[in-house]
């Protein structure tokens, strides 16, 4: 994985997948969406329980990026292709491996063996002709240098999920940072900021980590990461009261909105018991939904992508 990326995220599937926290999420999917894991195994080859990790990484400002999905077991290369509308695309070789290319757009699906698929770009605008190969050709590029080293390191672990982005690339899109948010500037001097979150017996934890060039600026940092933290309490208790009180009429629109609410509520005492922790150069913001709720955190996102289906 390239570590000049602006970010990227990482899921173990099996492991998240096969986990306590996922039964109500697995008999959500059984009853809604009876088909999904089937579904799954016909496009792929292999069954939810079989795919090690699914990665994304973000490559330029417009968000292109790479998708990476790693498995136990062989690919299914031919239903890869088939999914994909590429089964009549011609093999070709790179570096000695195999990779097929899409005409017009130029997405390019590349087999580094056969558990690990890469699909360039992984993007839902429109990109021009030639940039799959063009993002192929980057990722297979061998770097030392870069600040997602750490964080590439920190994924390598078992966390379920691991997200990580380099702050300094959001305030090049952003430009100015808007006036509400100026308290948490200083994160953006972060030379990376990385995520790890992990389902548990004991809930779900999410650690933030944040690394600084200076004892200053991570001074600064942590600040910033207090101020963060007393500005999410505040934003979570007025939408839990404006969704309590402001009821809406249609019904899909209300089911939506008891959706909002019952993960704002997860949310609220998580962030109450919040930690920010200055070490050296490095910031830590600590959070954990407690108990069997961190299991509400995947039905909840089940529901969502059910509701959007």
């Amino acid at each position: 994985m390239p570590r000049d990326a602006y970010g990227f995220l990482s899921l173990r599937v099996a492991d998240l997948w096969k986990s306590e926290a996922s039964d109500g999420l697995r008999k959500l999917l059984a009853a809604r969406k009876p088909d999904f894991a089937k579904d799954v195994e016909q496009a792929v080859g292999v069954t939810m329980a079989d795919i090690e990790r699914g990665t994304v990484v973000g490559k330029g400002p417009k968000f292109s990026s790479v998708g990476i999905l790693s498995t136990t077991k062989p690919l299914g290369r031919a239903r890869v292709l088939k999914t994909l509308g590429l089964e009549k695309t011609e093999e070709k070789k790179l570096q000695g491996k195999t990779y097929y290319e899409e005409d017009g757009p130029g997405v390019v699906v590349f087999f580094p063996s056969d558990s690990i698929l890469l699909i360039s770009p992984f993007a839902v605008e429109k990109v021009e002709k030639g940039a799959g190969r063009k993002y192929l050709d980057w990722t297979m590029q061998k770097r030392t240098d870069g600040a997602l080293g750490v964080p590439l390191g920190l994924a390598a672990k078992k966390h379920h999920v691991t997200v990580a982005l380099v702050p300094g690339f959001i305030k090049e899109m952003m430009g100015d940072v808007p006036a509400e948010f100026k308290a948490l500037e200083p994160l953006l001097q972060a030379n990376h900021a990385a995520a790890a979150l992990d389902f548990g017996k004991e809930g779900l934890r999410v650690e933030t980590h944040f690394a600084f060039a200076s004892d200053e600026q991570a001074q600064e940092g942590e600040k910033a990461a207090k101020a963060g933290l007393e500005m999410a309490k505040k934003t979570v208790a007025a939408l839990i009261k404006k969704t309590t009180n402001e009821p809406a009429k249609d019904p899909a629109a209300r089911k939506a909105q008891e959706l909002q609410l019952s993960f704002l509520k997860l949310l609220e005492p998580a962030s109450k018991n919040a930690a920010v922790k200055r070490q050296g150069v490095g910031v830590t913001v600590s959070l954990q939904i407690q108990g069997k709720e961190s299991a509400n955190v995947l039905d909840l996102l089940a529901q969502y992508y059910l509701a959007a289906q």
